[in-house]
């Protein structure tokens, strides 16, 4: 009897010992688990800055005229961006075709009455081409992109009216 008494201890202390660790073991679990949260919860949240749709105010024929959005973009870091069509060497590496009119096409920042941060992107010489593509390289504090923009130029509203659309 006394033997079997003595298994009995030695399994409860066991048992006892294994449950005791195992609770000190998830709560440090649950400790750390808490920790994380709370800390992804209150972390400060870093916001890439990017460059949104672009949206093209002028015709075919006239000096290119465009805007794009500059998205998530913090205050202070205004000063610090900026951006320009890509070289030639981009394009052939997005293998994309580099036409010359892209060297004509300037870039400037400005900000809209709304306070919304934006891309000017302009040409002084008429463009004859119904469609562009743009690589746009744009940097700023902490980072830079490259995006490409496929860009349609309808013809003028005098143009439409002498080729109306058939239907």
């Amino acid at each position: 009897m006394r033997h079997q008494t003595a298994i009995r201890t030695q399994n409860f202390a066991a048992l006892f010992t294994a449950l005791y660790f195992t609770s000190w073991m998830v709560t440090l679990s649950c400790v750390w688990c808490l920790g994380l949260g709370l800390g992804l919860l209150f972390s400060p949240t870093v916001d890439a800055a990017g460059l949104g749709r672009l949206k093209v105010e002028s015709m075919l024929g006239q000096p290119f005229a465009a805007v794009i959005d500059i998205t998530a973009l913090q205050p202070e870091e205004f000063s610090r961006i900026e951006a320009r069509i890509a070289s030639a060497e981009s394009y052939e590496t997005a293998q994309l075709n580099y036409p010359s009119i892209v060297r004509q096409i300037r870039i400037s920042t400005a900000r809209q009455s709304d306070g919304k941060s934006i891309l000017k992107l302009t040409s002084i010489v008429p463009v004859n081409e119904p469609s562009l593509d743009l690589l746009v390289e744009f940097s700023w504090g902490n980072g830079r992109v490259t995006q490409k923009y496929s860009v349609l130029l309808d013809l003028p509203k005098a143009d439409r009216q002498q080729y109306p659309s058939q239907q």
